[in-house]
């Protein structure tokens, strides 16, 4: 194998005691220059072998990111700076001033975390890539225009044209302006979208596990017998080609797929594995050759996005050596795939991960080769350092009704099949094993697309066999096709992609509308969902339950918008529009009837609703902060600050799926019921679905809950009251419907509580670092955002609206950015509302503002 020796030179500002602590000091390629008392440390990168054969080591180093400190404001440093390989990054941190000179040429991205990265005496290369943390600088040659390809703004694609500094604009010297940038000009080409916009477009694609973890998640042959020869024959007897095709033919948009799942077996040839320490390295069982490689290129020839699942979580090994292998990994995985991200899977039930994993870093990782990155989370309640979660519902028994669906704002991934992995045999007799049927799979997808607004939609899952699909028949000797998948899996998928083909228009690359916002399970709506086409020109009307006759009457637009031209899909034929200001009345033409499945009606938007706004700073008093207490399910002491009182048969149940204290109570007998005595201004009760609850407040009747309208899954909010006086109160309910109810947890408001302080730079901003504190705010409006600003030691906040959780976000970034809208809710009903915002995990949380919206 040759190896090919490019120079470079990475300029790294460090303490003379860091050097000791990290045991640099011995190595025999660093040598040291005292310059205004820095200690200024030059690195030249070892060779990098260049592989040539599928079988050698991959051509990939696992540090591909040259790191740049500079900790101090005052210290300059000149070097050149370039790159020991195509696709080499640079990251400068620190206060500190970076000049480069006279030359620069890394193809990776170039990240400016902290300080200023000084250009204006070099001469870069063509086609760079810059990534600008708030706050940071980028100085430009005076009066030249430097090619870029792509430019970052807090991880945030720009938009192509020329960029300068304050001013410019006013100058006729730059399309765009930023503070971050001073002296020349970017010339930034790149015009397409970022991967975390293209995520929040796409509503339809499919999760494989393909694995050989030997933890009960392994991937068996097409005849049922184990994959007991390992991760080479896993990987060698992958059809990467045939399973292409039959991804292509399903019609989504993006695939997720396994890098690994337990114990750490990956499904490459990994270089970073040799940071692996030596004594743990014999239980990684890595192949010789890059199946994930030959199934990343096969699937994108074919047009479709790629992610990668992976398991941080489940250590080999515990500590920094774990956290620095994973740092590596995820970064290998960047630089040598063309994927879109990651959905990072969850190891505990709690969400406290985080103990063990150290999730920024991970993040960084891969935000410096990846700006655009998405990153999601199977989700237990921390995001960490992620964009959104994922849910995910496993094996369940086969129900082929087209109706099991519910809206939901994030990605949710869900198993068609007996398990994640294919192990029901398909030979020598064909075992069924598909469990949705497609027109439940096209259903679902439909509803997605109408309710997701974080992306993703559905991920439908299920896992390939090894091999090319053929079969030897050792009766007779002849080998036959037989498919790559458990019997009826694919057929399902190809269904569902044929029913969505036609109308996909109005399924891919949309947004959920913001003129109507469902609510609940497919039995729940009225008529049906509607989305939005990307340039906000079309609206599309999903009518996923008939109408009597052949008239929609629609409520009026939540937004203010007004419609003309409406249209079927497919075919175009013209569909009578009437609107007013009591609604939109839609009539099929002369011999059409509705679909059963859905009926897609286009409507060209003609006009937008005006909004007046009004700004609510975190100080104003109609913001209140409190705390909320958290009481288990068997918190039955009575007299205590919060206990709850069971009459009828409670029984108690140890739960592992995510559930408060890992246990419930519940009851399938109707008249059961739980009384929770509270002190306090408000009170949540949260359960698992299946239940009807009769609520009353003390002795007075208050609602009727379906908490089966979200399905049989944990952290389902039955009631949330606040705004009560001040004292004791006694929440009852009573089970009148369904096959359980499940108490979990409830949680009481005290408005006196909590750990808000003021911070900022004129104490406009209340910070908690407590779990469970609370902010509230009533307002009348049709929509409202909470603004704050976001960091490194900020972290996951849950969001209710009128009682209910509505979503999670994360105020963590990889650095520190001004405040901003967080999260924005539409589509409220005209008249007063609350929204409470709780504290749940990371670090600090900070209220800056709200904004509150009228028609």
């Amino acid at each position: 194998m040759k190896r090919i020796i490019l120079p470079v030179v990475a300029v790294v500002s460090v303490t003379a005691r860091s050097l000791h602590k990290r045991n640099h000091s011995a190595h025999p390629m660093f040598r040291f220059h005292n310059c205004r008392r820095l200690f200024l440390l030059f690195l030249i990168h070892a060779p990098i072998g260049l592989a040539h054969a599928d079988g050698e080591s991959p051509a990939f180093g696992h540090s591909s990111v040259l790191k740049v400190a500079v900790p101090r404001s005052g210290g300059q440093v000149i070097q050149s700076i370039i790159e020991p390989r195509p696709g080499c990054g640079l990251v400068k941190s620190g206060t500190g001033i970076l000049v480069i000179a006279p030359e620069l040429k890394v193809t990776g991205i170039i990240t400016v975390e902290q300080g200023v990265l000084d250009l204006s005496q070099c001469k870069p290369a063509p086609g760079l890539r810059f990534n600008l943390a708030e706050g940071a600088g980028l100085k430009l040659p005076a009066g030249r225009a430097i090619p870029c390809d792509a430019l970052f703004f807090s991880d945030e694609k720009q938009a192509a044209g020329t960029w300068g500094g304050k001013g410019s604009v006013a100058a006729k010297a730059a399309d765009f302006e930023s503070p971050c940038i001073a002296g020349g000009t970017l010339v930034v080409k790149d015009t397409g979208i970022s991967a975390r916009e293209r995520w929040k477009r796409m509503k339809y694609g499919f999760f494989v596990h393909y694995v050989n973890d030997g933890n009960g998640h392994t991937t068996l042959n097409i005849d049922g017998s184990p994959t007991s020869a390992g991760a080479d024959y896993i990987a060698d007897s992958f059809d990467a080609a045939g399973f292409a095709e039959d991804i292509a033919s399903m019609g989504v948009e993006y695939l997720i797929f396994t890098a690994w799942h337990s114990n750490f077996h990956p499904l490459f040839n990994s270089a970073a594995v040799e940071r692996v320490p030596a004594h743990e390295r014999p239980r990684i069982k890595t192949p010789k050759t890059d199946m994930l490689g030959r199934m990343v290129a096969a699937v994108r020839a074919k047009g479709v996005r790629v992610l990668f699942y992976s398991h941080p979580g489940q250590q080999l090994y515990w500590g920094e050596d774990w956290n620095r292998f994973m740092e590596d990994i995820y970064g290998e995985m960047m630089d040598r795939y063309d994927i879109d991200g990651f959905y990072v899977d969850e190891n505990d039930p709690g969400g406290n991960s985080d103990r063990n994993i150290n999730f920024h870093r991970i993040e960084r990782a891969v935000r410096w080769r990846k700006p655009d990155a998405v990153m999601i989370q199977n989700f237990y309640g921390n995001l960490y350092a992620f964009d959104a979660g994922i849910g995910e519902s496993g094996p369940a028994g086969p129900n082929f009704s087209p109706d099991i669906a519910w809206t939901m704002p994030n990605a949710y991934a869900q198993v068609i099949s007996k398990t994640w992995s294919a192990q029901v045999l398909k030979v020598p007799t064909p075992t069924p094993a598909a469990t949705r049927s497609p027109e439940g799979i096209f259903r679902a997808t439909v509803l997605g697309a109408g309710s997701c607004v974080e992306g993703g939609g559905w991920a439908w899952a299920a896992g390939p066999y090894p091999g090319n699909g053929k079969w030897t028949d050792a009766a007779t000797g002849q080998t036959k096709f037989v498919g790559r998948w458990e019997e009826g899996v694919l057929e399902a998928m190809q269904k569902a992609g044929a029913y969505i083909a036609p109308i996909a228009e109005s399924i891919k690359n949309t947004y959920p509308s913001t003129s109507w916002r469902p609510q609940g399970s497919i039995g729940d709506l009225t008529w049906g969902v509607a989305t939005r086409s990307t340039d906000e020109k079309i609206e599309y009307i999903h009518v996923l339950k008939p109408q009597a006759g052949d008239t929609l009457t629609l409520p009026p637009p939540d937004d203010g918008k007004s419609f003309a031209n409406a249209r079927l899909l497919p075919g175009g034929k013209a569909v009578k529009l009437a609107q007013t200001p009591a609604g939109i009345v839609l009539t099929l033409p002369t011999g059409e009837r509705w679909n059963p499945l859905d009926t897609v009606i286009a409507m060209d938007v003609t006009g937008k609703g005006t909004f007046r706004s009004r700004n609510v700073r975190a100080d104003d008093p109609s913001v209140i902060f409190g705390t909320r207490e958290v009481f288990n399910d068997n918190a039955t002491q009575p007299g205590g600050a919060g206990w709850i009182e069971y009459h009828g048969n409670w029984p108690g149940q140890a739960r592992d799926g995510g559930e408060y204290n890992s246990d419930i109570h519940y009851t399938a007998s109707d008249g059961d019921a739980f009384t929770i005595h509270f002190n306090g201004t408000g009170v949540m009760m949260v359960g698992n679905g299946l239940g009807v609850i009769d609520f009353s407040l003390d002795g007075k009747p208050v609602k009727r809950v379906n908490m089966n309208a979200s399905g049989n899954r944990p952290h389902v909010v039955g009631i949330d009251l606040t705004g009560l006086p001040n004292g004791k109160h006694e929440l009852r309910g009573v089970k009148v419907g369904g096959p359980y109810v499940q108490v979990d947890m409830f949680r009481v408001y005290n408005p006196a509580g909590g750990n808000w302080k003021r911070s900022g730079a004129s104490n406009s901003i209340r910070t908690t670092d407590r779990n469970e504190d609370f902010v509230q705010i009533d307002f009348a409006g049709t929509a409202v955002q909470f603004i704050a600003p976001q960091g490194p030691d900020r972290g996951t906040i849950e969001v209710f609206l009128d009682g209910q959780s509505v979503r999670t976000i994360n105020q963590y970034h990889g650095t520190r950015m001004m405040a901003s809208p967080l999260v924005t809710l539409t589509n409220l009903p005209p008249g007063r509302h609350t929204l409470c915002l709780v504290k749940k995990r990371g670090g600090f949380m900070d209220v800056e503002a709200f904004r509150v919206f009228n028609p």
